[in-house]
């Protein structure tokens, strides 16, 4: 499976927009479970929930682009 397969388990396409389970979300941005949530919170990225689909918590992958595609965040300097 490649980051770009968005298809099978854990992906939901709904109204035109792709939802990315969690599982799938930090393949598809290649970070652990830990700094995918540090990112959700980092850049207040909404949470969907599907009754159909079980009790998994998805999120757009067009809110998980906008996070692949940032800058990366400035290092603190250990000179000061």
């Amino acid at each position: 499976m490649t980051t770009d397969d968005l298809s099978g388990p854990g992906v939901v396409h709904r109204d035109g927009e792709t939802y990315l389970s969690m599982a799938r979300a930090t393949l598809y941005l290649g970070k652990s479970r830990a700094t995918l949530y540090r990112y959700l919170r980092l850049y207040h990225v909404a949470l969907y929930t599907f009754p159909l689909e079980g009790n998994r918590v998805f999120v757009k992958q067009s809110d998980l682009d906008d996070i692949r595609n940032a800058p990366p965040a400035p290092k603190k300097d250990d000179a000061a």
